[in-house]
């Protein structure tokens, strides 16, 4: 899981390295059946005060993501897909996070180009691009580059990229993610009121079955 550098990193052990492989190979710990139920303080965390969210009368599920997380490019497919199921109370917001080189450059890439409306089609590509095709996007020119070549006029970029709007966006990114009190990437938010990341689910699809538990929980707490 990728990491803020500006926080100081836990200390490992052989435990939590093995626990993390196993999440990002999608394989249980143990051979043994976990229990059903899923745990505050282990399975999730609840938050006091909650954070306020923007979704008005749906349920807002935050993917709490940066491009230059290996974990995240892994997670992407089975949230894609996870998301596809989503009832039409529940939302899903991604957001994207600073945790290594080009880290600021991404998360401004990203609302570009979700404001340009071609994020839903470049979303994987831009995992790809930073992570498999040797292509960091870690400066403007490259990144305009980038969208230039995946169909995005480059006057558009142009009047998007450095604009307030985004600027705005980031901001509040920043404001959310330090809520929710996000310290690693892939993690997830629920409505404001709970915080999960996956490594104590030992799954991706076991954290998304947390998931589900917390949206419940909050449809619950709204009936």
């Amino acid at each position: 899981m990728a990491r803020f550098p500006r926080r100081p990193a836990r200390s490992g052990h052989l435990a939590t390295v093995l626990a993390t492989a196993l999440v990002v190979l999608g394989l249980p710990l143990t051979g043994h059946a976990e229990p059903a139920g899923f745990q505050p303080g282990v399975h999730f965390r609840a938050l006091d005060p909650p954070v306020a969210t923007r979704s008005g009368d749906h349920i807002e599920v935050l993917d709490f993501f940066a491009y230059s997380c290996r974990h995240c490019y892994i997670f992407e497919p089975i949230l894609a897909q996870w998301a596809l199921r989503l009832p039409d109370d529940v939302v899903l917001r991604r957001v994207p996070l600073t945790t290594g080189p080009g880290g600021d450059l991404h998360v401004r890439l990203f609302y570009t180009a979700e404001a340009l409306g071609v994020i839903d089609r470049l979303h994987t590509n831009i995992f790809e691009a930073v992570l498999r095709q040797g292509r960091p996007l870690q400066t403007r020119a490259d990144i305009r580059a980038f969208l230039v070549e995946h169909g995005v006029d480059g006057d558009d970029f142009d009047r998007v990229f450095d604009s307030p709007a985004i600027d705005k966006r980031i901001n509040a990114a920043f404001l959310i993610s330090q809520g929710y009190g996000v310290r690693t990437t892939p993690t997830m938010g629920v409505d404001g009121h709970y915080f999960a990341d996956p490594v104590p689910a030992r799954t991706y699809q076991r954290f998304l079955q947390v998931i589900d538990f917390l949206v419940q929980r909050r449809r619950d707490a709204g009936s």
